[in-house]
């Protein structure tokens, strides 16, 4: 769970848990999560 805390590049430096308040933020993380999972590129 330290990764939803942690800044993170790929969110302009943001951490996850911090985006997830909005529904744009949480919009962001999710398709973060799937390039992740499908390897795809941001």
């Amino acid at each position: 769970m330290a990764w939803l805390a942690s800044p993170n590049f790929a969110l302009d430096g943001r951490a996850p848990h911090y985006l997830c308040s909005t529904d744009l933020g949480a919009t962001q993380v999710r398709r973060l999560l799937r390039c992740i999972e499908y390897g795809g590129i941001l």
